[in-house]
């Protein structure tokens, strides 16, 4: 479980830390917390120019007990960004440092998110020392682009563990062939996953934005795929769902409004082993649009086939998915909806695993 908590609270939870040695993730957002968000606690704690010294006095001192701490205890720590003026955000270059001091410090993190939200002016320094950081990461997101590459690059390359990248907003990362080689959850642009993919046994890939059909996404191994079609053409993610036989899941985040044809998608899931759809991120009885229409008479014409979301067969269409929204996050870094929902060809069991943690649920 995840807590998102006012640096007042924080203190209290340092003795737990201190006590237990719980403490193995470290969420740094700037986003409010959403209304819906599914959770224990959650509160503002904003850092204002009058105020701005003694709270980044105080989170030093909270990060000085994450570097020494350890276990399964994910706590998310809530940051907002310095307001220069009405309109212009920043974030300050003494938190960089301290934020980067950290991370040489923590060496026993396994889970690190970034989300400083998509006003960001800047990213200085950002990973400076990243060679120097002996972090052995299973998850890294970093949720703002970023145009100064290569301390990102020195932090993936001594990342051998790594299992899920998300990075959303850079454009490009050239990588070494050789890093990050265990990585089976991707997300990002079509270029980047362009350049990521080969090579690797990425299983569960998401596209921000899908232009055309790229080889390379054409995988044996891809089980599941989450794709955001600017263009909103789907001629182009049924081809692409195609030419993968391993295909489990489908899952598309926008569509276009004009009417569509449920007949290819028809034959595309009787051809394959797609069980698990969904259409516009939500659950397709409360969607009007015509992508959630295909998707009721795919589920009529395919008994077999069930929603992501719930896991429902079709007929089912009674419930609103509040998860279903994929970014912003909803401050649950295990589970950033990459849960995978995946029926085993033999027996027909499916597998609900949470792939970031390997826990079943």
């Amino acid at each position: 479980m995840v807590c998102c908590l006012p640096l007042e609270i924080i203190h209290e939870i340092i003795r737990y830390i201190d006590d237990r040695r719980t403490l193995a993730s470290l969420l740094l957002v700037s986003r409010t917390v959403h209304p819906q968000a599914e959770l224990s606690f959650y509160a503002k704690a904003s850092f204002l120019n009058h105020e701005g010294e003694s709270l980044l006095r105080r989170l030093k001192t909270f990060c000085e007990q994450i570097s020494a701490s350890d276990g399964r205890l994910a706590l998310c720590l809530t940051y907002f960004a310095v307001q220069a003026a009405p309109g212009q955000w920043t974030l300050p270059a003494d938190v960089f440092m301290l934020i980067n001091s950290v991370l040489l410090q923590c060496h026993k993190l396994t889970e690190v998110v970034f989300d400083f939200g998509s006003r960001m002016g800047t990213d200085w320094g950002m990973f400076d020392g990243a060679r120097d950081m002996r972090l052995a990461l299973r998850h890294l997101s970093y949720s703002t682009g970023t145009y100064y590459v290569r301390p990102l690059i020195a932090l993936l390359e001594a990342q051998p563990s790594l299992e899920r990248l998300e990075l959303p907003m850079v454009h490009e990362l050239p990588l070494s062939p050789k890093a990050v080689p265990a990585l089976s959850a991707l997300h990002a642009s079509q270029r980047v996953a362009s350049q990521l993919l080969p090579g690797r046994p990425v299983t569960h890939l998401r596209i921000t934005k899908l232009y055309a059909i790229a080889e390379e996404f054409a995988r044996e191994s891809l089980r599941r795929i989450r794709v955001f079609s600017s263009s909103g053409k789907l001629e182009t993610i049924l081809g692409l769902a195609s030419h993968m036989p391993a295909l489990l899941c489908l899952d598309v985040g926008s569509a276009d409004s004009s009417p569509l044809d449920s007949t290819p998608f028809i034959q595309l899931f009787k051809d394959t082993q797609i069980r698990y759809i969904r259409f516009s991120g939500t659950c397709f009885a409360h969607d009007t649009g015509s992508s959630s229409h295909v998707a009721m008479l795919c589920f009529r014409q395919i008994p077999s086939l069930r929603c992501i979301e719930c896991e429902a067969p079709q007929g089912n269409y009674s419930r609103w998915h509040r998860g279903a929204i994929w970014w912003p996050i909803t401050f649950r870094p295990t589970s950033l909806d990459w849960r995978c929902v995946a029926e085993e060809s033999r027996g027909g069991e499916h597998d609900s695993r949470d792939i970031s943690t390997g826990d079943s649920g």
